[in-house]
C-alpha cells in the first residue's frame, strides 16, 4: 500500500467530477488540502466531493494501480526509505521484505525490550 500526494491539474480527468461518477478504481481520495482559508482546510471527500485544479490531494492505493492513474504518475519517484510504526510480527517480516528490495528501513517501537529484539533480528540497524 503506498500513500502518494498530488496537485490536480486543470486538465485532469477527476478535476470538476463528483467522486461518486468516477470509476472505483479512483475514488481512494484520503484527504485534500483547499487553499484559501488562512492555513488551508483539510477535507475527508464523499461520494459527492467534487476535485478543483490546484487542489493538494492525498491518496492511497496498490502500487500497480497507481499505473492507470493519470494524475499519480507525475509523481511516482521509486520508493528508497519506509517508515513503520510499531515493531510486531508483520513489521518485522515487512521490513525484511522491504530490505531485500534494496529500501531503507526505519521502525519505531515503544517498547525497549521489542526494540532490542527487532535490531537483533534484522541485519540493518535502525
Amino acid at each position: 500500500m503506498e500513500l502518494i500526494g498530488f496537485r490536480l491539474l486543470e486538465d485532469d480527468f477527476l478535476v470538476n467530477r463528483p467522486l461518486h461518477a468516477l470509476s472505483d478504481q479512483v475514488k481512494q481520495l484520503a484527504a485534500v488540502l483547499r487553499r484559501g482559508a488562512a492555513r488551508g482546510e483539510v477535507v475527508i471527500p464523499n461520494g459527492a466531493f467534487v476535485p478543483q485544479a490546484g487542489t493538494s490531494s492525498t491518496s492511497s492505493g496498490v502500487p500497480p494501480a497507481w499505473t492507470s492513474f493519470p494524475p499519480a504518475g507525475r509523481y511516482s519517484p521509486k520508493v528508497k526509505s519506509v517508515f513503520i510504526v510499531g515493531g510486531g510480527k508483520i513489521s518485522l517480516y515487512l521490513s525484511a521484505v522491504l530490505e531485500k528490495m534494496k529500501m531503507r528501513v526505519k521502525i519505531v517501537e515503544i517498547q525497549k525490550d521489542r526494540c532490542r529484539f527487532i535490531s537483533e533480528r534484522l541485519p540493518t540497524p535502525r
